[in-house]
């Protein structure tokens, strides 16, 4: 092999070098770049699925439906009426509805008798409901025998209730963005931080006022009624990827 064919085959052997280690240097470039969409994407699914079925649980009390006419008596200092059921501004908002899964009671005068698949404790806050009235009551304590816990409220239940009565915890649970997470917080003001990778939230109601639906960027006006709907906007980034999407949620209480 003379000079110049040795010098032609070691330039054509750089190239092919360069052209392959620019092939795996954008493979992997791709690679990254879909992990991260795949990443952004997972965050997105979760932290919708969360806000979607709290919001479909909005004002949900079992058989009958949450109204300014429905006899509901409220032994504590915790507000629950159709206004209070599904609130907020435009970066947070509060659902009220009977936490999933519930009760069916056994018994409910004096004290609730239910079975024992779901333990409650001392002042959870509980809402007991059939068709006809519901009552929220705090729990004084808990007295457990076999399969069945029977729960003494601070304050004497006022109606009488059939043996099917639906009992479970009320859920009061606020959602926002805090340190870059989705953030749940309880009625007893716990946090729960959900989903990273969010960097904020807005938030636009469709409120019905009088006959009409306005979009609303806060529930706190006097004329509001109802919430019909939610418009969700989440931004969501990672590794230097932002990505915004969207999701419209009705309530179904």
């Amino acid at each position: 092999m003379t000079l110049i064919e040795l010098m032609i085959a070691i330039a054509l052997s750089m190239i092919v070098i360069s052209l392959f280690s620019t092939l795996l240097l954008t493979a992997r470039h791709q690679q990254i770049v879909q992990a991260t969409l795949n990443e952004l994407q997972e965050n997105a699914r979760t932290a919708f699925h969360i806000l979607t079925t709290e919001i479909s649980m909005a004002g949900y009390i079992g058989c009958p439906a949450l109204s300014n006419d429905f006899p509901l008596l409220n032994h504590t200092t915790a507000p629950f009426t159709p206004q209070t059921s599904l609130s907020g501004t435009d970066n947070s908002f509060t659902v009220q509805h009977t936490e999933m899964p519930a009760s069916t009671a056994l018994s409910t005068s004096p004290e609730i008798q239910v079975m024992s698949d779901v333990n409650y404790k001392p002042r959870d806050i509980m809402l007991i409901t059939d068709c006809l009235h519901a009552e929220i009551f705090v729990v004084a304590s808990i007295a457990s025998h076999g399969d069945i816990q029977t729960l003494r409220p601070v304050t004497a239940l006022q109606n009488n209730y059939d043996s099917l009565a639906e009992v479970g915890r009320l859920a009061s649970n606020t959602y926002f963005i805090e340190n870059n997470y989705l953030v749940k917080k309880d009625i007893h003001g716990q946090k729960q931080f959900l989903v990273a990778g969010i960097k904020r939230m807005q938030i636009i109601y469709s409120a019905q006022i009088g006959d009409e639906i306005v979009e609303v960027h806060h529930t706190h006006g006097e004329k509001v009624t109802s919430i019909r709907g939610v418009s969700v906007c989440l931004w969501l980034y990672t590794n230097k990827l932002e990505k915004q999407q969207c999701l419209f949620v009705r309530p179904k209480a």
